[in-house]
């Protein structure tokens, strides 16, 4: 027995099948998600220019360089992915094949829907790490988990906004710091127990998106080294007692596979032994040996080749002295260009600065303000509809009976009916009145604008 969840195409999440290969320190839910940027992002990217047919509504029609986002199945089982392409308006002709709007993916009995849209179902018992912004803006971690059905706390995010992402080959985007395994290029998930069959490892590192061939070894009496290598049965490995020696060699032993259980000393559990010092691993992947230093960026490029300037990061037996947390990338591309406002194009921003925007200035009434951070790429934001410094919530107008606008606080003459026996009649108090708008609602009950005598 299962159920189907039907979501509207803003971020994907794969975690059914790769739960074997990940820890939660490595977040669970892979991180994947859609959209070219940032989170949240709406279906249509607005531009201007010569319009395309609408994929989804004939009534409706694309400006060029709008998009929609489209799935090339309307539904797939839980061990599937949802697969997105965009499809963009270009020159009078809607790019792209996938027909489909939505993307459903079911949910058998013992598993909870993921939380987060096309993403696949969480197994009871299970925990996957979600993110949400609260309304001052603030990135906030939660782990929620299957029992019963339900799945506990908030947050439907895989990462906090602004987060560097990859994009997969088959459209989908590929969090900061996670890894997914598939069978081949396509995405097809890596199905379990396919041993000697190639797969692929697709990991994001700093922004880059790292693709491995890789393949398991079917002997069915391997082992796993402590630190996690696959050695076959009747191979062997060197393993050391120690990560730091003068004499790494006095630290080395040989332990073998035999049938399933690797032999040898159970102190020696490491794969590599330096003689002196530790190394680093930087934010970007490489190592870095104890003692060396490297210069590093806060950004991948700047509107301003003068505000690419390095900060260095130095190793010191294994902990990696600097600014790490902030000057995350290897290079900075200088000849990447600002952004202005859109509320301001004196206001300017560097290639890869975020900023606050909204869809509008006021929002009246019930209505709320619909506000995110937008991001600039290159010299232009990445969702241009929204173009707003702020939003406030402003009092609602009134529609009389007769299709008027009244503001908030103005009033308008109303009549009784819509003729009098005069003129005169029709201005007297019992058949005309004031009525005035207060935040929606109209005072008053007459129902007609205008009132005609039919004599003088």
């Amino acid at each position: 027995m299962s159920a189907k969840i039907n979501w509207r195409p803003n971020i994907g999440v794969l975690i059914a099948v790769v739960f074997a290969v990940l820890f939660f320190q490595n977040c669970q839910n892979n991180g994947v998600f859609m959209n070219d940027f940032g989170l949240n992002e709406a279906q249509l990217n607005l531009s201007l220019g010569s319009s395309c047919p609408d994929p989804f509504d004939a009534r409706q029609s694309l400006n060029e360089g709008q998009w929609r986002v489209a799935f090339r199945s309307p539904l797939v089982a839980p061990d599937q992915y949802c697969h997105a392409e965009k499809r963009v308006c270009s020159k009078g002709r809607t790019f792209g094949s996938f027909q489909f709007e939505t993307c459903s993916i079911e949910v058998p009995t013992g598993f909870c829907g993921s939380p987060f849209p096309a993403g696949n179902p969480v197994p009871e018992g299970e925990s996957v790490r979600a993110y949400d912004v609260d309304a001052n803006g603030t990135c906030q971690s939660s782990t929620r988990t299957c029992s019963g059905g339900v799945l506990s706390g908030r947050g439907n995010l895989p990462a906090c906004p602004g987060d560097p992402t990859c994009t997969l080959p088959w459209g989908l985007q590929l969090a900061e710091g996670n890894h997914i395994l598939t069978k081949d290029r396509e995405g097809t998930p890596k199905p379990a127990g396919a041993c000697g069959e190639p797969y692929v490892k697709w990991t994001c590192s700093s922004g880059q998106l790292r693709e491995e061939t890789l393949s398991e070894d079917c002997n069915p009496g391997s082992c796993t080294a402590p630190w996690g290598e696959r050695v076959s049965n009747g191979a062997s490995v060197s393993a050391f007692n120690v990560e730091i020696s003068a004499n790494c060699t006095g630290q080395r032993i040989t332990r073998v596979c035999d049938n399933g259980k690797l032999d040898g000393d159970l102190a020696y559990k490491y794969a590599r032994c330096f003689e002196g010092r530790l190394p680093c691993t930087l934010p970007w992947g490489e190592e870095l040996a104890h003692g060396q230093s490297v210069p590093a960026y806060e950004t991948q490029g700047s509107g301003l080749s003068s505000s690419c300037t390095p900060q260095t990061l130095t190793c010191d037996n294994g902990d990696l002295k600097g600014p790490k947390n902030t000057h995350r990338f290897k290079s900075c591309d200088g000849s990447a260009r600002s952004c202005g406002a859109p509320w301001d194009s004196t206001e300017t921003y560097l290639h890869l600065q975020t900023v606050q925007a909204c869809t509008s200035e006021t929002a009246e009434g019930n209505g709320s303000c619909n506000c995110m951070t937008i991001q600039c790429i290159d010299g232009t934001f990445n969702n241009p509809a929204w173009k707003y410094r702020s939003c406030a919530q402003t009092l609602a107008s009134c529609t009389t009976p007769w299709g008027a606008t009244v503001k908030n606080g103005d009033s308008i003459k109303a009549y009784r009916g819509p003729q009098a026996a005069s003129t005169a009649g029709c201005n007297k108090p019992t058949n005309s009145e004031t009525r005035v708008c207060q935040n929606g609602k109209l005072s008053g009950s007459f129902q007609y604008g205008a009132c005609r005598g039919l004599t003088l």
